[in-house]
């Protein structure tokens, strides 16, 4: 669907006359053949000759208190069709078209539409998705926190039974020692008695 619409000018209005008139069309791509189906469709019948130019977007500027704004105007396609001579069209009082362009302007706002209440639902997913992420990650904290607790108890014990361990070799190798030192004492002593 190519959306069609009335250009009126003093130079287009001086062409109705001779049943020339003029319209402009935002897509630039389309060609004469689709542009004459679109007008069969409009208005019932296709018109004898069409001719179209394409005006390109010019840049603008604009000077402000922000400082200067950047732009460029939208570039689109003047289509002069000419009708034949029993084919009549009066632009003013033609309803079909302003449906048309009232319908796409409608059709257009309600993708707007749809598109804003999709980006906030992305917004609200990711949204929740974080907390759930933030959730998860602190879940797994916690855990992770318990394990290193329970890892530092049980390394603390082994260090406790390994220290008792050798506390004990410890005790058991002095007391051997001081049996035989005592030995040695008790055969020395012996022996200064005789």
């Amino acid at each position: 669907m190519i959306l069609i619409k009335p250009l009126i000018t003093e130079k287009s209005l001086k062409g109705e006359k001779s049943k020339c008139y003029t319209f402009t069309i935002r897509e630039i791509k389309c060609n004469k053949n689709q542009i004459k189906k679109e007008l069969n469709r409009i208005f019932g019948f296709y018109p004898k000759k069409v001719r179209t130019i394409i005006y390109s977007g010019k840049n603008k500027s604009k000077f402000t208190k922000k400082g200067v704004l950047c732009g460029r105007s939208r570039s689109f396609k003047k289509v002069i069709v000419e009708f034949g001579k029993n084919q009549n069209i009066d632009i003013d009082l033609n309803k079909e078209i302003k449906k048309e362009i009232f319908l796409n302007k409608k059709v257009k706002k309600e993708n707007d539409l749809n598109k804003e209440v999709k980006k906030e639902i992305k917004k609200e997913v990711k949204k929740e998705d974080k907390i759930d992420l933030n959730k998860k990650v602190r879940k797994e904290n916690d855990l992770n926190k318990e394990v290193k607790k329970e890892i530092k108890k049980e390394i603390k014990k082994e260090d406790k039974i390994d220290l008792n361990k050798k506390v004990r070799k410890e005790n058991d190798l002095n007391k051997e020692v001081k049996k035989e030192i005592k030995k040695e004492d008790k055969i020395d002593l012996n022996k200064k008695k005789y």
